[in-house]
């Protein structure tokens, strides 16, 4: 999970530098990556994972991420339906 929000990080703070004007949660994404940072120095420092098993772990969560993705919006989207049919009920 870690590695999934740090990459989120990553990708404001991409956009911000790619698209040179002010993106919705630069400052909080900017404020929270030295946490990033932090966490995986002591992670190295206090486990008992080398630097290799942390990362393919790393790597296990991007993807989970990512494949939650898929029924997170259909979840969503569901949602959404439902939210608007009980407003035309009222």
């Amino acid at each position: 999970a870690l590695a999934a929000f740090s990459l989120h990080l990553i990708v404001h703070i991409a956009q911000w530098l790619i698209y040179g004007k002010y993106v919705p949660v630069i400052i909080t994404s900017i404020l929270a990556l030295p946490y990033c940072l932090y966490t995986y120095t002591e992670f190295l420092r206090v486990t008992v994972m080398t630097p290799g098993q942390m990362l393919l772990w790393a790597v296990i969560g991007v993807v989970l991420t990512l494949a939650s993705f898929v029924p997170a919006f259909f979840l969503a989207a569901r949602f959404e339906h439902w939210k608007n049919r009980s407003y035309l009920r009222t």
